[in-house]
């Protein structure tokens, strides 16, 4: 009887463990990428925000300009398209293999940049065009993002840190950035899970949750095993 008890207490753990896994299992699908900046603390200058990641030229991804990447930016009034070219020195980036994702590529469809002049501008990077390449995909094979700010006419005027990944049960991919700050929260699945395992603050986190669920089960044992003592007593008298 000790034993059926003891086995159904590891059921209810692994039962809990797979109930809060699941939390990270079932990502939305989602096709955007949402950048959200700080205006006063930008470059002068600064019309639009891009990604930057790790993509090689032997990528079946990449592209050496993706033309059909358009750039719209609106101050709540007028819209105005900002034209990038080949020549464009955002288009020639290269700095410790980080290169503009917007130009390189070949599935970013467009830049929108809502907010010009506010306190707050943010820019949408939709991916498309790949049915397997969602955001997750993405996230898994160019995470640990970078953002440029850049001007009109395609200079970058600046480059944040690498960003910090962080967990979230959001249904958006947010990149927030304070100056050279940059922060990625992402909707976690078995794509990110395994880069989140790749950053020392997420490899201290699952070993801090498996460190619970070890200390969960003993903890269960040692009172069931207690419980069981008490009722044999109780039984003999």
């Amino acid at each position: 009887m000790k034993k059926v008890i003891i086995a159904a207490f590891i059921v209810f753990v692994i039962s809990l463990a797979a109930g809060i896994n699941t939390v990270y299992a079932e990502a939305p699908a989602n096709d955007s990428i949402h950048i959200y900046a700080d205006t006063s603390d930008m470059p002068p200058g600064t019309a639009y925000i891009d990604l930057l990641g790790k993509i090689s030229p032997e990528s079946e991804y990449y592209t050496t300009f993706n033309e059909s990447a358009a750039i719209s930016v609106s101050d709540g009034t007028d819209t105005k398209a900002i034209v990038i070219d080949a020549s464009s020195p955002v288009v020639s980036y290269n700095e410790d293999g980080y290169m503009s994702l917007s130009a390189h590529f070949r599935y970013f469809s467009s830049i929108s940049v809502t907010g010009m002049g506010s306190e707050e501008m943010f820019s949408i990077l939709p991916v498309s065009g790949k049915d397997e390449m969602n955001i997750a995909a993405f996230y898994k094979k160019f995470g640990r993002f970078r953002a440029a700010y850049v001007s009109a006419s395609g200079e970058i005027l600046g480059v944040t840190d690498t960003a910090q990944s962080v967990l979230t049960n959001e249904e958006i991919y947010k990149m927030k950035l304070d100056g050279t700050t940059a922060v990625f929260e992402f909707h976690s699945d078995s794509a990110d899970n395994a880069k989140r395992l790749q950053d020392p603050v997420g490899i201290l986190s699952m070993g801090i949750y498996i460190m619970f669920l070890i200390m969960l089960v003993a903890l269960g044992v040692i009172v069931i095993r207690n419980i069981w003592r008490f009722v044999r007593q109780m039984r003999k008298k």
